[in-house]
């Protein structure tokens, strides 16, 4: 029990170290930015199309699993408008979600008959609960920090339609992407006047 305990606090100690950090690097980049004409001119000039490019990336939370919403604070600070920027983070992301979508897609075509039978009791589900999972997965998208492939490659592979989830992929983006950087950026305002004292 006691050495239970002591590698959940590890863990917990571990967590909010990682969370200093970022933060830190965050404030500190940004202020990088402020002062420095060349970094201002890079993210200008890679603007919008740079800021798509890297989200689908983050969507496909495989590769890079730090949400771009984290860095919305730096976009800003080089002159880009918020609700741009928002949009195409959202956008990009859920592309990202689309290329998950794909690979449970092409999983569906190459599954193997040993699991026709699991694929045969999710087809059942999906079809006797249809709206059920759609609501899930926006929930899912919209309220939790976990890779949306977790939903979005399963739902590819019961053949779902693109065209139903896309919608619900771009408005879940919307929303945690506004809940994420809302919160983030109270987090920010509160602990920046420390770490900039740091600095």
């Amino acid at each position: 029990m006691l050495n239970h305990l002591k590698k959940k606090s590890t863990k917990i100690i571990a967590l909010l170290a990682f969370i200093s950090v970022f933060l830190v690097f965050v404030v500190w980049l940004e202020r990088l930015v402020v002062q420095s004409d060349f970094f201002q001119q890079m993210i200008f000039s890679y603007g919008y199309f740079g800021i798509f490019l890297a989200s689908i990336i983050s969507g496909f939370n495989v590769v890079f699993p730090i949400p771009m919403v984290t860095f919305v604070p730096i976009f800003l600070a080089s002159g880009l408008s918020f609700i741009p920027v928002l949009v195409t983070i959202s956008l990009g992301m859920t592309l990202g979600d689309f290329l998950g979508f794909g690979l449970g897609v092409l999983g569906s075509k190459i599954s193997l008959s040993n699991a026709e039978r699991i694929k045969n009791r999710l087809l059942w589900l999906r079809d006797r609960y249809r709206i059920g999972p759609l609501v899930g997965l926006f929930c899912f998208v919209a309220f939790t920090p976990i890779p949306n492939e977790v939903l979005v490659v399963p739902m590819g592979f019961l053949g779902y339609r693109l065209r139903v989830i896309a919608p619900i992929l771009v408005f879940g983006n919307l929303v945690f992407n506004s809940i994420a950087y809302f919160g983030f950026l109270n987090v920010l305002e509160i602990v920046r006047p420390f770490i900039t004292t740091l600095l």
